[in-house]
């Protein structure tokens, strides 16, 4: 059994309600609990086609078109709209990277557009050998970071303007089969949740 609330129900008289009153109310609580349950699913259901209809709509965009800079803007602009990050910052790699060859060695990689919720760019930061964006592209993995890991965290955020404070960083890498291309970092300064099921595929 799953517990979503509590239906309190109160009198100032002693003994207001009798058994069958109190099973009474036990029905419809069971009865909101499967409406609500019902309402979360849809809500779920209707969000997921909204995120459908959107990659939709990007991958039509991105048909026919052979601009690379394009295409890197439309996606970043789309994972804003979808995930709603502060910045998405997107790097290139020199050449494919693939991890069968090359091992856990990062490729060389080239910082190449950022797109923010207000339209000015964060701090550039350039992946060092040993950054979170380099291991991201070296074993081809997602990488979360947040207040769990204060010094990976700032160092992957780099210096942010105003006083500003990372909370939460997200690095996913750019593939296709065996082949690494790049990685894009999602960075939001405010508290955000990151469920595993809400990563970019």
């Amino acid at each position: 059994d799953e517990v979503i609330g509590v239906l309190s129900v109160q009198s100032y008289q002693p003994d207001r309600w009798p058994r069958a009153d109190v099973g009474m109310l036990e029905t419809i609580a069971s009865q909101t609990a499967v409406a609500i349950r019902n309402a979360q699913l849809y809500d779920a259901a209707t969000a997921r086609l909204d995120t459908l209809a959107s990659l939709q709509r990007a991958s039509a965009q991105m048909v026919g078109r052979l601009d690379v800079a394009t295409i890197l803007d439309l996606t970043a602009r789309e994972v804003l709209q979808l995930l709603a990050p502060d910045e998405v910052r997107i790097y290139l790699a020199e050449t494919p990277h693939n991890r069968s060859s090359a091992g856990d060695h990062p490729p060389q990689l080239t910082f190449t557009l950022s797109r923010t919720q207000t339209g000015k760019s964060l701090t550039n930061v350039s992946p060092t050998p040993h950054s979170a964006v380099a291991r991201v592209a070296a074993h081809a993995t997602p990488v979360i970071l947040d207040a769990q890991h204060p010094e990976l965290l700032a160092e992957a955020a780099g210096e942010l303007p105003n006083g500003m404070q990372p909370h939460l960083w997200v690095g996913y890498p750019i593939r296709r089969a065996n082949q690494t291309y790049g990685v894009a970092t999602l960075l939001y300064t405010r508290p955000h949740r990151f469920p595993t099921d809400q990563g970019p595929t």
